[in-house]
C-alpha cells in the first residue's frame, strides 16, 4: 500500500508516517519545505494551497492522510481567505493530484471536534449557528461536501477524523500551536503555567500515538470506513485546571524545581467556541476499527515532558 502523508512536518504528520512504516506501508511524506531528515520514505517538497499540482513523478497513492490546514477558530476568523487556501483550496489540489491517474485513492483528513457542531450538509444542528462556530468550523464543513461529492462520483472514498485536543509534542526544536505543548515546554523553561478561570473549560485530551494509530487503522480498515465521519478522543474530559495541576506536578517531580501557576481571565474576545465544554464519543470508531485510546492523560503528559526535556538539553 502507497501513503502520501501531507503535512507530513507536523505532528500528527510525523506521528502517522512512524506507525505507516511500521506497518510496512511505502510512505511519500508532503511538505512545504526540504527535509532531510525524513527516515520513512520518499519526501516531496509541495504547498499544494499554492501550487495546484506536485511533480508528475510522485508515485499515484492507495490512501492519502490530509493533515495539513489544521489551524484554529482565532487564525481563521483573523484571514479568512488564507484558511480557505489552506483547508479547501489545499485539499482539492491534493485529490486531483491523488486521481490524475485513474486510480481511486482513499482520502483521510483531519478536523476537529468543534466540527462536530456542524452536520455533513454543513448547517448546523443548533439554531445559534453565529455562536457555536466559526469560519475554521465552516471551512471544515465545505471540505466535507467536496469530499462527498468526489465519493458521489465514485473518484475516491474518504473518512474524516474529528479529533479532540491532540497532545505530544514534535521531535524538533518547533513548537505547534497545542496549548499542552506549549504549557509542557514553559514549565520545563521554568515558566509560569496560566489558564483560564471562571469556567471549566473542560476538554478532552489525546496523546499523539493514538491518534496516529487511529488514522493507521483507516486506512487498514478502508471497507468499514469509507465515506463516514468519526470523533477521535479519550472519552474523558478534564477541566483545565485540573490538567495544569497534573502537569505542574509532573514537571516539579521531573526537575526538582517549583513551577509557578496562575489563573488569568480570558481574553474578552475569546470565541464562544472555545467556552464550551467538550466531551467525545469514540464508540462508532471503536466499532468499525477495533481502535483503543491506549494512553491516559498522566501517562501521556510524562512521556511528553520526557521529549521536551531532551529536546531542551
Amino acid at each position: 500500500m502507497i501513503a502520501w502523508v501531507v503535512g507530513a512536518s507536523g505532528k500528527i504528520g510525523s506521528a502517522v508516517c512512524r506507525q505507516l512504516s511500521s506497518q510496512g506501508l511505502q510512505v511519500v511524506g508532503i511538505g512545504r519545505t526540504e527535509n532531510r531528515d525524513f527516515s520513512y520514505g520518499q519526501w516531496t517538497v509541495w504547498n499544494p494551497a499554492k501550487v495546484r499540482r506536485a511533480q508528475l513523478s510522485l508515485i499515484s497513492p492507495d490512501v492519502v492522510f490530509f493533515l495539513s490546514g489544521q489551524t484554529s477558530a482565532s487564525k481563521a476568523r483573523s484571514d479568512v481567505t488564507s484558511d480557505i487556501r489552506a483547508n479547501l483550496m489545499a485539499l482539492i489540489n491534493v485529490v486531483e493530484a491523488a486521481i490524475y491517474r485513474g486510480n481511486q485513492p482513499h482520502i483521510v483528513s483531519a478536523g476537529s471536534i468543534t466540527e462536530s457542531r456542524l452536520d455533513i450538509d454543513g448547517l448546523s444542528a443548533f439554531k445559534s449557528i453565529s455562536t457555536i462556530a466559526g469560519f475554521y468550523e465552516t471551512g471544515k464543513a465545505v471540505q466535507r461536501l467536496y469530499l462527498s461529492q468526489y465519493a458521489r462520483e465514485s473518484l475516491i472514498d474518504f473518512t474524516v477524523l474529528r479529533l479532540s485536543n491532540v497532545y505530544g509534542g514534535t521531535n524538533t526544536q518547533v513548537i505547534d500551536r497545542g496549548f499542552l505543548d506549549q504549557s509542557i515546554k514553559s514549565a520545563l523553561h521554568s515558566q509560569r503555567l496560566v489558564y483560564y478561570k471562571g469556567a471549566d473549560f473542560k476538554r478532552d485530551y489525546v496523546h499523539v500515538n493514538d491518534v496516529a494509530k487511529a488514522f493507521v487503522s483507516v486506512a487498514l480498515k478502508r471497507d468499514a470506513t469509507r465515506n463516514k465521519t468519526f470523533d477521535i478522543g479519550s472519552e474523558r474530559s478534564v477541566p483545565i485546571k485540573d490538567v495544569m495541576l497534573l502537569l505542574q506536578g509532573l514537571v516539579e517531580k521531573k526537575t526538582n524545581r517549583k513551577v509557578a501557576l496562575d489563573a488569568i481571565s480570558p481574553p474578552e474576545d475569546l470565541h464562544p467556541v472555545e467556552r464550551e465544554d467538550r466531551y467525545v464519543d469514540s464508540g462508532e470508531f471503536k466499532r468499525a476499527t477495533g481502535w483503543r485510546c491506549s494512553t491516559d492523560l498522566s501517562s501521556g503528559l510524562k512521556l511528553a515532558i520526557n521529549m521536551w526535556a531532551q529536546i531542551s538539553v
